[in-house]
């Protein structure tokens, strides 16, 4: 399969067989993802720092915030749909970011704790 596309009957292709429409409500959505954060930022006794995990990162609106609003160390961002991660991957440039296409099913964090773990999950 050639990244950015999606393999028929795929979970991806089902969803959204275009991917336009999903992708429209992502990007009115980018709002609403800041205020979601400043919610949990405020239950926090300090901003969040480390190493986090992002599932289901679409195509990056949570990512965008939490580098930009976070002393995070290290963010792993995986979404089911290449299409998502390619996207994500070109249009945040950020060297403590990693994105990759996979489900949260199939996404085992204990698997990475040898590289540090996650210190969070969203």
């Amino acid at each position: 399969m050639i990244q950015g596309q999606r393999e028929p009957g795929s979970r991806a292709a089902v969803l959204d067989p275009a991917g336009e429409a999903t992708l429209e409500l992502f990007r009115e959505n980018g709002a609403y993802s800041e205020f979601l954060l400043d919610r949990l930022f405020r239950l926090l006794p300090e901003p969040p720092r480390g190493r986090f995990l992002e599932v289901g990162c679409g195509i990056g609106n949570l990512t965008r915030i939490l580098l930009r609003r976070s002393t995070l160390e290290y963010l792993r961002a995986i979404d089911i749909d290449p299409a998502y991660v390619s996207r994500v991957r070109s249009e945040v440039q950020d060297p403590r970011l990693e994105v990759s296409a996979a489900s949260a099913e199939d996404f085992c964090p204990a698997e990475h704790q040898g590289e540090g773990g996650f210190d969070a999950i969203v």
